[in-house]
């Protein structure tokens, strides 16, 4: 078996690239430690409660929310609609213990159905915010991330409040789970 040897008219050349490796090894270190603290910290944020939101909740504590029936957003485009409002509807059974029906959020005010404003009086609104990053290079080349936040607030039909839920994230699955367990918690105390 041959021996590997290596032939270079610089003694500096090995030394030179087990820095280079060390220094890579090093920058990737770091980026993989900071793509995991993202991910980690970015699955879902509980907003600390302001006086005024937390104030508004209580007080929908003293609501009997069993009489009424929660309005969740359906989703009436995409391939995958059916899915995604069958996966909502569960969510909400498991964590909500109130009754809750899926409707299209802009045909409420129009279907006589919904005009009992006691009956129908929650709706739980997305609030998603869009940001757009723009980077621009020394090259001249330009990029764009765009990240979504989702957050989900209650609206009080009856009395046109609304309510922050305190909680966002950037996995809109696991924000919508916790805004309806929040719900139950504040809503469902009876």
């Amino acid at each position: 078996m041959p021996l590997l040897h290596i032939k270079t008219n610089n003694p500096f050349t090995f030394t030179t690239n087990c820095q280079n490796s060390m220094t890579m090894l090093r920058k990737l270190s770091i980026n993989t430690l900071v793509l995991l603290t993202l991910f980690l910290s970015s699955c879902v944020v509980s907003k600390h409660d302001s006086k005024d939101t937390k104030d508004g909740l209580t007080s929908l504590g003293r609501v009997d929310a069993t009489q009424t029936v929660l309005l969740i957003d359906k989703v009436t485009t995409g391939m995958y609609r059916n899915l995604y409002n069958k996966r909502r509807m569960g969510d909400c059974k498991q964590f909500y213990k109130g009754q809750v029906e899926a409707v299209v959020f802009k045909d409420v005010d129009k279907d006589p159905k919904y005009e009992d404003k006691k009956l129908y009086r929650y709706m739980l609104v997305d609030g998603s915010v869009t940001t757009d990053f723009n980077y621009s290079y020394s090259d001249g080349s330009t990029k764009t991330n765009t990240h979504r936040i989702t957050n989900y607030f209650l609206l009080d039909r009856l009395t046109g409040k609304q309510f922050d839920l305190n909680v966002a994230g950037v996995n809109p699955d696991r924000v919508f789970k916790k805004a309806v367990q929040k719900l139950n918690e504040y809503m469902m105390t009876k």
